[in-house]
């Protein structure tokens, strides 16, 4: 999906709310390269960002983040189902 955002419709930035409790979440979008950006004690989540940059350094990130089922298992084996 980040793969198509950024090729396809052109995204500058990638952006991710995501529930204080859920620890697994804030520790694999901030080993992705997600930065805080701001905390919502209302709704108590996180908003985190991930910057894209422009050209061919775009895709080098992309390809950089292995979104997939075997990855998050692999990085969090206690949540594998």
């Amino acid at each position: 999906m980040m793969r198509y955002g950024v090729e396809t419709l052109g995204l500058t930035s990638i952006t991710a709310k995501i529930g204080y409790a859920n620890a697994p979440s804030l520790k694999l979008f901030a080993s992705l390269g997600f930065v805080e950006e701001s905390r919502s004690d209302f709704f108590e989540e996180v908003t985190l960002r991930l910057s894209v940059p422009a050209g061919s350094e775009a895709r080098a990130m992309i390809e950089r983040v292995p979104m997939t089922m075997a990855t998050l298992k692999e990085k969090f084996p206690a949540h594998a189902q």
